[in-house]
């Protein structure tokens, strides 16, 4: 089952990315990752990229920032975007939906959640 779509995920932490990585992969998607937003908006420039998951807290520019550079790019405000967060208070969530966030997704969670979610979303 190819899906032959590129998700970039957006996360500082290694082993998130990793994960991302393998559970999507698996189920034909082609990821890309990012370390930083800085480097998110440097791979969106060179790549046509079909979702971006992305953590909230990142050093310099967090999820929030991030979703905001996208949503003003060109040709990239309409990407869905799923944020990623231990942090799951309604003032995140509402600051996160109102920067142009489509979904979101609290940490801990499941390869399978995140598959699901990835696939409810693009589908």
């Amino acid at each position: 089952m190819m899906n032959s779509k590129n998700i970039l995920i957006v996360d500082d932490s290694k082993v998130t990315r990793s994960m991302a990585v393998f559970s999507l992969n698996n189920h034909g998607f082609r990821v890309l990752e990012a370390g930083d937003a800085r480097e998110a908006l440097a791979v969106m420039r060179r790549e046509e990229i079909d979702m971006v998951i992305t953590d909230l807290r990142m050093p310099e520019v967090d999820g929030v920032g991030l979703t905001r550079r996208i949503r003003c790019g060109n040709g990239s405000s309409d990407i869905p975007i799923i944020m990623i967060t231990g942090l799951d208070s309604e003032e995140t969530r509402r600051e996160a939906f109102n920067a142009g966030v489509s979904s979101f997704l609290t940490k801990p969670f499941k390869p399978h959640q995140l598959l699901d979610l990835v696939r409810s979303v693009l589908c």
